[in-house]
């Protein structure tokens, strides 16, 4: 996974700038931080539940499947958002392109 982001941000370098590749960087790397961080909540609730009312083991695995999944939609909409982004600038420079007089 990390070699095909290192990969696409190699691409978006050569065709945006890099104002908004480091834009792009940053929103992936604050959306993985939250992602960690409710990974942590996920495991503190997990240990919690256990200790408290001895939940079953299913049970827990269901509850971290379903954090999970919501984890990985929401990573696919950002990276929506951010192929949008792309899309948006890549217009834009060819407009300008077009502007320019040879």
């Amino acid at each position: 996974v990390y070699l095909d982001l290192v990969g696409s941000l190699e691409l978006m370098a050569e065709l945006v700038s890099w104002d908004l590749l480091v834009t792009v960087v940053l929103v992936v790397l604050l959306v993985l931080r939250v992602l960690m961080v409710m990974l942590a909540v996920l495991v503190s609730l997990v240990l919690w539940v256990q200790e408290v009312s001895q939940v079953s083991l299913e049970a827990q695995a269901l509850l971290a499947r379903k954090v999970l999944l919501v984890s990985l939609e929401q990573m696919v909409e950002l990276g929506q958002l951010v192929q949008l982004g792309i899309e948006v600038s890549l217009a834009t420079l060819d407009s300008l392109d077009q502007k320019v007089p040879l």
